[in-house]
């Protein structure tokens, strides 16, 4: 649903679902805005029907019907629906079918090869004009058709001329298991940035004193005693409920240190932990910092002098951000940050271009160039060069000042690494 509830053309957003999932439903969008939900039917056609019957009341020109199955749904393809509508009434995302088709019989004896240049996959969210689309479902539950499995064949059959719009091959429905399992290495192999962390801990064992561990992906408990054998699917469990994996993603094992050391007089518990971990791309960063601004109705700004506008041209590459993001300046010389800044040159001169004070000046010398309600600036040294006594390369001093005055800034040493 976010996708939609977030695109800056599509105004509301109805639900349908099965009243037994309502609680699971609410947690999962509790930060999204959308109609009330309706409860599905006992097929595809007949929840679509009641979604619809939803919206009679607010009248909308068209309408994107869309399977959650398919949960990779992008911006790009809700603003080709959206386009493809408006122009020809009826119109749905497909993709060139790749493989070979068969026509089989009852026996599986094959019939015929269609040409597949002809063929598509035909996708969601399939676009109709909105009162099209409600009177072709209402005269197909009159008459007793219950059989459609997608609402182009219901705007066929009631005698539209449907078109076809490029879809995106990521969007997929996700049905059986090996869909799961393929779409999650798909979306793991996204992520460009894992790291694994490994932790070592000690408790000593006193009289009456407990051990309380928490940890994280795979524990090794170093001891005498007692045997955590019987104790492992708990503990696996426990650890799985504190960091909220699944218990398949949670190892516990054990071992002892032939009674050397102190684990092995029985003084004490020792115990490793490694996690890994993966941290959010880039565009999710940006995406979810829009989110954000949205929600609380905030305008930003950028000033950039080492990153040279990447910060800009990552928010403004998803789709909508214009609502939020004003404008960014670029100031990669000291001159420019005192022409189009206002920095003053005895800030760069006292403190240097990469410091704590340019960086708030940057801040808002933006918001006094830009009616936004927040500025982010970033100065520092990329590299290779540029590093002087003190500031090393990969220093980057950071600060987002707000319009009421309050101004938050942060000193990142990132060593000898890309812009990137």
């Amino acid at each position: 649903m976010e996708p939609f509830c977030t695109h800056p053309d599509v105004f509301a957003v109805q639900p349908v679902r099965n009243p037994d999932d309502a609680d699971i439903f609410d947690q999962a969008v509790s930060h999204l805005k959308y109609q009330t939900p309706v409860n599905g039917g006992a097929t595809r056609q007949a929840s679509v029907r009641a979604g619809l019957e939803a919206l009679a009341s607010e009248a909308p020109d068209i309408v994107l019907i869309h399977d959650a199955a398919r949960a990779f749904v992008t911006d790009k393809v809700i603003s080709r629906a959206i386009d493809a509508a408006l122009i020809t009434g009826a119109a749905i995302p497909v993709v060139p079918v790749t493989d070979t088709i068969k026509v089989v019989d009852a026996t599986g004896a094959i019939q015929a090869t269609p040409d597949r240049a002809n063929l598509r996959i035909a996708q969601t969210p399939q676009a109709f004009r909105f009162d099209t689309i409600l009177e072709a479902h209402r005269r197909a539950a009159r008459e007793g058709r219950d059989d459609f499995t997608d609402d182009a064949a219901i705007a066929e059959w009631a005698g539209l001329t449907v078109a076809t719009f490029e879809g995106d091959a990521a969007n997929m429905k996700l049905t059986t298991p090996e869909d799961f399992a393929r779409e999650e290495a798909r979306l793991g192999a996204m992520l460009g940035d894992i790291r694994t962390g490994t932790g070592y801990d000690v408790h000593a064992l006193t009289d009456g004193d407990h051990l309380m561990l928490i940890a994280h992906l795979e524990v090794t408990m170093i001891c005498e005693a007692p045997k955590i054998g019987p104790l492992r699917d708990e503990m696996r469990a426990k650890i799985a409920e504190i960091t909220g994996l699944p218990q398949s993603r949670v190892a516990v094992k054990a071992t002892t240190s032939e009674r050397l050391g102190f684990t092995g007089r029985q003084e004490g518990i020792a115990a490793t932990a490694a996690a890994t971990i993966r941290l959010p791309t880039i565009r999710a960063l940006s995406r979810s910092l829009l989110d954000l601004c949205r929600m609380r109705k905030l305008t930003i700004a950028t000033a950039e002098s080492c990153t040279g506008g990447l910060v800009a041209a990552a928010l403004t590459e998803i789709p909508g951000s214009s609502d939020v993001v004003d404008r960014g300046f670029i100031t990669y010389s000291n001159e420019a940050k005192h022409a189009m800044l206002g920095v003053e040159t005895s800030t760069l001169e006292t403190f240097g271009a990469v410091s704590k004070e340019t960086a708030t000046a940057m801040a808002f010398g933006a918001l006094e160039h830009a009616d936004v309600d927040l500025a982010v600036s970033i100065t520092g040294i990329a590299g290779p060069g540029g590093a002087t006594p003190g500031k090393p390369v990969g220093l980057v001093y950071l600060a987002v000042a707000a319009r009421d005055g309050r101004i938050a800034h942060k000193e990142c040493r990132f060593g000898a690494c890309s812009k990137r």
